[in-house]
């Protein structure tokens, strides 16, 4: 299993249409077997992958519980 986090990010219309263009570029480049599609929902990633054990998922979902509990939004 792998714990990632990421960040929702609000785009303009403009950049939206930046990535439809982007998407429709490089499907022409890239081999069949990848599909790009443009997805509703754009987010940045602001950690690198890490694999974890499936007994260490609660105790580090309670540990960010506890860390961002007094993190304002």
């Amino acid at each position: 299993m792998r714990l990632c986090f990421f960040l929702t990010v609000k785009a303009s219309v403009h950049f939206e249409s930046l990535v439809v263009s982007v998407v429709e570029c490089l499907s022409g480049l890239i081999s069949d077997e990848v599909h790009m599609i443009p997805c509703d929902e754009l987010h940045m990633s602001v950690s690198r992958t890490v694999p974890i054990r499936h007994y260490w998922i609660d105790p580090i979902v309670e540990q960010l519980r506890n860390g961002l509990s007094t993190a304002h939004r």
